[in-house]
């Protein structure tokens, strides 16, 4: 049997689909709803290292609306170089209802000179520079009911960053006035997940989503977000989404393989496991430890109709790679790796 042909055929028919979903997506944008979040801020003028807890005493406290420096009572009054520079504590307590399917966002447009940020006393981030804008993901975070987002705010006038040590070149008192604390508006959104449409989709049309597992392509990427067990979360919350791990999850084996023996939903590839032009033989003598573990994670999951060949063609030659995949999966198990299973999960 020829598998290169039929390979080919099938990469072509999957090429044609994904175009497809990729032009259908773009009308099937999620619900993304953007609030004025400036209303009902607190402020007090000096360090409060506990004011990040949600259950800090903040009733005191001056009631403000964004955007407003702390300090802007200032203006015109005394000399820029005179303005009051310290520390300074924002709070705001704010609710949403309804969180299951959600995701929050918020963007502050500018924080000066640098920033602190805390949700119902979880650290979000640090922000430098004081004219640029900044947004976190509260969603993890989050939870029905009362909650509680605190900045702390600096505006020394000889703030240095504290990954360099180094000034602004802009803060000088000679030309730049120093607003402090939160001057510019900040806005609040929430959205569906970001990939729901996706799956909603993919559960009408009857395809399978196919998500990148494993060793990431460049190093800007975060690992955490290519893990296995995140395709665990979810295939858990959508059982009646097919999904396909690319990669068995290379180089997380163990992981990967537990993720598709567990969850009845989760196919996978082997494709991108391999680059170039391969010579398999001496590959092997070289790295027989690697093969041996991905031949056992493979025969752990004892569910070859779950497996798919693949190459992630051109970067890896074909024929060398088929010969690759014909030494991991038993001779018997041939005909559904290289193409009953992809022509079945793929509906071609």
């Amino acid at each position: 049997m020829n598998y290169s042909n039929k390979n080919m055929k099938s990469n072509f028919y999957l090429l044609t689909f994904l175009l497809i979903i990729f032009f259908t997506i773009n009308g099937y944008a999620a619900e993304r709803k953007k609030y004025n979040f400036n209303s009902e801020w607190r402020l007090q003028v000096g360090d409060f290292p506990q004011a990040k807890k949600p259950d800090f005493k903040d009733s005191s406290w001056k009631q403000v609306t964004l955007p407003h420096a702390f300090n802007e009572d200032e203006a015109f009054r005394i000399s820029i170089e005179q303005h009051t520079d310290t520390v300074v504590w924002y709070r705001k307590h704010f609710r949403i209802e309804e969180l299951r399917g959600k995701k929050v966002f918020v963007e502050f447009e500018g924080v000066r000179q640098g920033g602190e940020f805390f949700l119902n006393g979880q650290y979000l981030g640090l922000h430098e520079n004081g004219v640029m804008a900044v947004g976190f993901d509260l969603t993890p975070y989050m939870k029905e009911g009362d909650n509680v987002l605190a900045v702390r705010t600096d505006n020394n006038w000889f703030y240095r960053e504290k990954r360099t040590n180094s000034k602004f070149q802009w803060s000088d008192r000679n030309f730049n006035a120093n607003y402090g604390g939160i001057p510019k508006n900040v806005f609040l959104y929430v959205t569906d997940e970001v990939y729901e449409p996706v799956y909603e989709l993919a559960k009408a049309y009857n395809k399978p989503v196919a998500i990148h597992m494993g060793q990431t392509a460049g190093s800007r990427a975060y690992l955490k977000y290519s893990h296995p067990l995140t395709l665990d979360e979810a295939a858990v919350r959508h059982p009646d989404v097919t999904f396909v791990m690319c990669h068995f999850g290379n180089p997380w084996l163990m992981d990967a393989a537990a993720v598709v023996e567990k969850n009845e939903n989760v196919m996978t590839d082997l494709s991108g496991l391999l680059e170039g032009k391969i010579d398999f033989p001496k590959l092997l003598e070289q790295q027989r430890g690697y093969f041996d573990t991905l031949k056992t994670w493979i025969s752990y999951c004892s569910q070859y109709e779950k497996f798919m060949f693949g190459t992630d063609w051109p970067l890896a030659n074909y024929g060398d790679y088929i010969g690759v995949v014909k030494w991991l999966i038993p001779e018997k198990e041939w005909e559904k790796v290289f193409y009953e299973n992809a022509k079945r999960i793929y509906g071609f």
